[in-house]
């Protein structure tokens, strides 16, 4: 995920995610491993591409830009955490890195939300709370068998594909989704959507998230006219 690739009608849809979206970013500026993996890693992709496919050349163009004013303005500290974030990338190759530091649930949330709206499409009914849920432990469970340095790394959807057609890669699939569960459990989920302006999405469809209290009163009614209706002669 990429500030500056997100669809903006992704960001325009829902302003509080949008606000949400960069804060996260703005403030783990200072995170190493999150600017290296997010940042330098595509972008030393795209300037090592030979090809001529518009998405790496837009990368490419963006980054030397981004490097460009930083020259402009004497912006040493953004040029120093360019070099400590290449250095980073060098450390991680030989393997002298955590390969779980894309793991925060925050970020595996937002892209999880990402994907789902651009399948979806502009216009179309945003996920549900518990979609979102199920998308972000698969999200979570495709980093765990493809780290972001695995060789053998594949797309999302292919991997995906993959999960549906392979049995016994679906069963390997299967345990690091159980592994996610404690750390997207429902109740935990609702502060993380919370955090990343999203807990306005709807339960169900077609249905808005129901008070706690309110469904608990609802609940009860029917037991309580029933006992009501054992009274009566």
């Amino acid at each position: 995920m990429h500030l500056h690739d997100i669809e903006a009608w992704i960001l325009e849809e829902s302003p509080r995610f949008a606000a949400a979206f960069t804060d996260y970013y703005e403030n783990n500026a200072r995170n190493m491993a999150l600017f290296a993996t997010t940042h330098m890693d595509p972008w030393r992709g795209a300037e090592t591409y030979t090809g001529a496919h518009p998405d790496v050349l837009c990368v490419r163009t963006w980054y030397r830009a981004r490097i460009g004013q930083a020259v402009a303005k004497g912006d040493s500290e953004y040029l120093y955490k360019c070099a400590r974030a290449l250095d980073y990338l060098i450390d991680r190759a030989a393997g002298k890195t955590s390969k779980s530091d894309y793991l925060t649930p925050e970020r595996v949330t937002i892209d999880a939300y990402h994907w789902l709206r651009v399948v979806a499409g502009r216009g179309s009914a945003r996920p549900t709370r518990n979609e979102l849920r199920q998308e972000a432990k698969r999200v979570w469970a495709y980093v765990k068998v493809y780290p972001d340095n695995s060789k053998e790394r594949i797309g999302y959807q292919a991997f995906k594909d993959k999960v549906r057609n392979d049995r016994r890669f679906r069963e390997r699939v299967e345990i690091q989704l159980a592994n996610a569960e404690p750390l997207f459990p429902s109740n935990h989920f609702e502060r993380i959507l919370r955090r990343l302006g999203l807990d306005d999405l709807k339960a169900k469809k077609g249905r808005p998230r129901n008070n706690r209290k309110g469904v608990s009163a609802r609940r009860t009614a029917p037991v309580k006219a029933k006992k009501s209706a054992k009274k009566s002669p």
